[in-house]
């Protein structure tokens, strides 16, 4: 995960499973249909992204001969690492979905509950990040609350209708969705590794911003740096 609110993040582990994610019927049913979400067959690689405590990570170890689960949480990775204890094919990494780089591909991505926790100017970046760790065949399942809960979480607008459609990107087909009141499931799958240039990639990013009018001056700025004279 990267966030920009770690420190209420560090301070919610003070408790173990805060969350509830072991016994919370909510949570409970909300993993079976995440897992039940996924096209059936086994998968090579899986990747859980925003791994908390490992509660979910151990039932995605059933699906894939390697799963990867990242967390920004030094603590929760520990618990982690506990919970998964004697899954020989499950490991953990501590990783910032801001700033640090994967040189890894998968077959299966899990993206649940975890974008709330970026700026709204990075959303684009990772959205990307994360489509390029997937290979061409592979799935990725994102799951949010929608939008008016993320706005009563104080989140803003990055439910699930803002921030599932970020990945829908040049290669990825948006297979179906499944809505379950107050969160959707959203499936993809990669049909085709289809790459950007740097410029198409700033562009996107600037026309992502939250507001049109520091969009559109962000944006001339960038041109005016590209070819000096042309502002606006």
């Amino acid at each position: 995960m990267g966030c920009n609110k770690l420190d209420g993040l560090d301070s919610e582990y003070q408790q173990e499973d805060h969350w509830n994610y072991k016994t919370d019927p909510y949570e409970l049913r909300k993993y079976d249909q995440t897992l039940a979400f996924a096209p059936s067959g086994r998968y090579e690689r899986a990747l859980e992204i925003g791994c908390s405590e490992g509660a979910f990570t151990r039932r995605v170890a059933a699906l894939a001969d390697d799963v990867l689960g990242l967390d920004i949480v030094p603590i929760a990775l520990e618990r982690a690492r506990d919970e998964c204890a004697g899954l020989p094919n499950v490991r953990f990494r501590l990783f910032d979905l801001n700033r640090d780089a994967l040189d890894e591909r998968f077959d299966l991505i899990f993206c649940a509950e975890v974008l709330y926790y970026l700026r709204w100017t990075r959303l684009r970046p990772v959205a990307r990040k994360i489509v390029g760790w997937l290979r061409p065949g592979g799935y990725l399942i994102a799951v949010h609350v929608k939008s008016d809960i993320a706005a009563e979480w104080q989140f803003g607008p990055k439910g699930a209708e803002q921030t599932h459609r970020l990945f829908e990107r040049p290669g990825m087909l948006r297979v179906r969705d499944q809505d379950e009141g107050p969160y959707i499931l959203s499936l993809f799958q990669k049909v085709a590794d289809v790459p950007s240039s740097r410029w198409q990639e700033r562009v996107e990013d600037l026309r992502g911003l939250m507001h049109p009018l520091p969009a559109r001056a962000a944006l001339g700025h960038g041109l005016a740096r590209l070819w000096p004279g042309r502002e606006g």
